[in-house]
């Protein structure tokens, strides 16, 4: 994970940075719930 990298430059960019990255390990843990889902009902 890379923090920091460009909030330095803009800090407007930190807070959608933050909702990005809070968005993006949501979506992350959906994957892994549907895909564990699958696995489950496959066994």
């Amino acid at each position: 994970m890379k923090k920091g990298s460009k909030g330095g430059a803009k800090g407007n960019t930190s807070p959608i940075d933050q909702m990005a990255e809070h968005k993006l390990m949501l979506v992350d843990l959906l994957m892994d719930e549907d895909s564990n889902m699958v696995i489950v009902s496959e066994t």
